[in-house]
């Protein structure tokens, strides 16, 4: 009857539209969680790794469309959320050390008697449009040393100003001002030449700190797969090895902390990375003071052994797209001198 057909076509519409977005759900939610199992498998394919860098966002994403697949039923759909759930609390666990503070103390012995420094790690944009503000900066925070990335030629004449407070600097310069780094000293460098493999973004100095001779690393990589970041990762291989400890390396590694880039790199450079440090890039066009709660945790602090980090985090932002990260640390104590003996003289 015609009374029939007009009653039935709505249901039947809503009935197709609640159709459809359960099984939209269930896909998202199935892709999200592969996403996320995918980046656990970044040390044998980059492709993996490049999406294991999102692992943050993906968890939030997974873990939101797994709650609204399973209250939309039925059983596949409720089966893809439980597996996007699943997903998300694995990637929470890998992710949090990293994103969230530390809160862990120092034990008091750990640092008694060892003096305390300060290194201030920025990337400072190449082509940012008020370099004043990075300057400023770093004259307010005083660190004792300063890791620098993308210092084109005219960053290098304005960081020059500041060669009262930091008369040590030392300049890794090449064609592409995105890959030239910089380390700003005001202890005395050890070495006469440093090293400099600007093709790969890396510039290292022995410092002496104290009497105390340490090895600070600027280290800036591409971007991962598929541009060249781990090219890079291969061709310093045999320079990380070489790396007289203790050694202290930062920078704009365009890789999170839980990935197989930076797993590949500390090994090599028997370091570890830092916790505690979170999100610190954000895109340009949106406001640098979101970057702690949205951005991507790429820029980090990595140690060998020995080396106490007192304290660790971000700093408010600059014009750059990265927050500057600063840093308190101890380094190890000094062997103990040999004794004043005609015995240990002959020696």
């Amino acid at each position: 009857m015609p009374g029939t057909g007009t009653t039935d076509a709505p249901a039947r519409g809503r009935t197709g539209g609640r159709r459809w977005l359960r099984w939209a759900l269930a896909a998202l939610a199935l892709a999200c969680a592969l996403a996320i199992v995918a980046g656990f498998f970044g040390d044998h394919v980059a492709a993996f790794d490049s999406i294991g860098h999102f692992r943050a966002h993906l968890s939030v994403a997974a873990l939101l469309v797994g709650i609204a697949a399973l209250i939309a039923g039925p059983a596949i759909p409720r089966i893809a959320g439980s597996a996007a759930i699943a997903a998300a609390l694995a990637g929470f666990v890998t992710v949090a050390p990293y994103v969230l503070p530390d809160s862990t103390p120092i034990a008091a012995d750990a640092v008694a008697g060892r003096p305390a420094y300060r290194l201030l790690q920025m990337n400072l944009r190449y082509d940012v449009a008020e370099p004043a503000e990075a300057i400023r900066r770093i004259a307010a925070e005083a660190p004792d040393v300063v890791t620098l990335q993308e210092t084109g030629r005219d960053w290098q004449a304005r960081l020059e100003t500041l060669s009262a407070s930091y008369p040590h600097q030392f300049y890794c310069s090449g064609r592409f001002a995105q890959g030239n780094v910089a380390i700003l000293s005001k202890r005395p460098f050890v070495d006469e030449t440093g090293y400099c493999d600007v093709e790969n973004g890396f510039a290292a100095r022995r410092i002496n700190f104290n009497g105390t001779v340490a090895t600070i690393v600027s280290q800036h990589l591409q971007w991962p797969w598929p541009f060249g970041h781990w090219r890079q990762l291969a061709e310093l291989q045999e320079t990380l090895r070489l790396l007289q400890g203790p050694v202290l390396i930062a920078g704009d590694f365009n890789a999170a902390p839980w990935s197989a880039a930076l797993a590949t790199y500390a090994a090599a450079s028997g370091t570890t990375p830092m916790t505690g440090i979170g999100f610190t890039w954000l895109l340009r066009a949106l406001p640098g003071a979101l970057a702690p709660y949205i951005g991507l945790p790429i820029d980090h602090v990595l140690a060998t052994p020995g080396i106490v980090i007192r304290q660790l985090g971000t700093l408010a932002p600059t014009a750059s797209d990265h927050l500057p990260i600063a840093a308190t640390f101890s380094l190890p104590a000094p062997p103990p001198a040999a004794p004043d003996t005609p015995q240990a003289a002959a020696l």
